[in-house]
């Protein structure tokens, strides 16, 4: 490929593959399974589930397994509508 030459992705793909690199980089599949990006998005699910059996399960300070960046993202949105509705709440209240 020369330097002209440039792979282009449409926005979906972008977000698609920055997504699964960052997935692909906080589960240290490099390291622990020693595959490429490449190869871990032709099944990034299997891939998971391969590097979670390597690895050793040590508990957080607070008891629980590290979240995956999923499921850190739908913690947050959890914890955005309880404040949200919270905060409804308590205007209720004042009126």
């Amino acid at each position: 490929m020369s330097l002209e030459e440039q792979i282009t992705f449409t926005p979906d793909q972008q977000v698609h593959l920055n997504a699964w690199s960052s997935v692909y980089i906080d589960a240290q599949i490099q390291q622990k399974l020693g595959i490429t990006l490449s190869q871990f998005l032709i099944n990034p699910g299997k891939y998971l589930f391969l590097a979670w059996l390597t690895a050793p399960h040590i508990p957080t300070n607070n008891g629980f397994l590290p979240l995956l960046p999923a499921q850190v993202a739908a913690s947050r949105r959890i914890h955005q509508r309880w404040a949200e509705e919270e905060e409804e709440e308590e205007e209720e209240e004042e009126e």
